[in-house]
């Protein structure tokens, strides 16, 4: 086993992945704990949703079930899904594949996305009811979204990406 290990770092040309891409992985397992962490978050504060979804014009007669279908249950749904890309970009990171970089990028744009239609839904302002909770956990998603990707493309860890993994 550890001369397939000394194998993949000859290959690689380097010991270990570089200071940046380590971090850049442990704040991807990080971003799968609080995926699991939003989405708890979506749970504990559900009624403070309905209570202001309740109250919203909007929301009258039986369209809150529809917000809970439509909204609430595929977010849910995919949390786990969600969490496990986190875990295979911070794995495929680590070793040193290129086009993880490239999924990092798309899974970035699409964690932009939910954050921005997040904030556009409401953030507390009331359009369709967003808590601060729930908008907090996300920002705080994004956040650890943004440093991951700016330690992948820093200039310390783009020679680690030049060369082809070794195949075991």
């Amino acid at each position: 086993m550890d001369l397939i290990k000394g194998a993949v770092r000859m290959h690689l040309g380097m010991s270990r992945a570089p200071r940046p891409v380590r971090n850049a992985a442990r704040l991807m397992c990080l971003g799968a704990v609080l995926t699991l962490a939003d989405a708890g978050t979506v749970m504990l504060t559900l009624g403070g949703v309905r209570s202001a979804a309740v109250q919203d014009i909007d929301f009258a007669g039986g369209q809150w079930h529809i917000f809970v279908l439509a909204v609430i249950v595929p977010a849910l749904a995919s949390t786990p899904v969600v969490a496990g890309v986190w875990l295979w970009l911070a794995w495929a990171i680590g070793r040193g594949y290129a086009r993880a970089r490239f999924a990092l990028k798309v899974f970035f744009s699409l964690l932009t996305a939910g954050w921005l239609i997040e904030l556009a839904m409401g953030g507390g302002r009331g359009a369709t009811p967003v808590t601060w909770p729930d908008l907090l956990a996300t920002t705080a998603l994004w956040l650890v979204g943004l440093v991951a990707l700016l330690l992948v493309f820093s200039q310390a860890a783009s020679p680690y990406y030049q060369q082809e993994p070794a195949h075991q």
